[in-house]
């Protein structure tokens, strides 16, 4: 299926079930996103940057994957999983039958105005408490991460 007709095919309700109305099919440089009205649903682009590679379906798999593993840390009530997108016949379905031509990870949709830079563009002014609630949970979540020499090196200046 050529990207084009897939992304056609992203904007049907019928790919994500019965009770899926309507769908808003977001973009970004490597990823699709798909809102539903429940679910929304994260679809890694067939992309390589060379540092980041999306270039094969394991590769999309592996990196949906870990995007749940890593995100569930902070937000276990977002991430659901990740699941398949089948074809037959032409047409494609979440966990449906058929081939897997990719993955996706599928997630609790929240409304789009909590997102920070949503709330950022509305306000003026942003409340300061916000920054520091955000700060401190992200405190206390990298004070309980193992860190190495390996990991700390990427954050050195000649790394940056």
């Amino acid at each position: 299926m050529e990207e084009s007709e897939f992304i056609e095919n992203l904007k049907k309700p019928s790919v994500y079930g019965s009770n899926v109305e309507s769908v808003k099919l977001l973009q970004t440089h490597i990823s699709y996103v798909v809102l539903t009205g429940r679910y929304a649903y994260k679809i890694k682009k067939p992309v390589n940057f060379g540092f980041l590679d999306f270039s094969n379906l394991e590769k999309r798999k592996f990196f949906c994957e870990e995007e749940l593993r890593l995100n569930r840390r902070l937000c276990p009530e977002i991430y659901i999983g990740v699941v398949p997108i089948t074809e037959s016949n032409g047409d494609l379905k979440i966990n449906g039958d058929g081939k897997i031509i990719d993955y996706a990870v599928k997630m609790r949709e929240f409304a789009q105005e909590k997102i920070m830079r949503n709330i950022l563009l509305k306000h003026d002014d942003v409340d300061v408490e916000i920054f520091d609630k955000i700060s401190s949970i992200l405190v206390d979540f990298y004070k309980k991460n193992i860190s190495s020499e390996e990991i700390r090196r990427y954050g050195s200046v000649k790394s940056i």
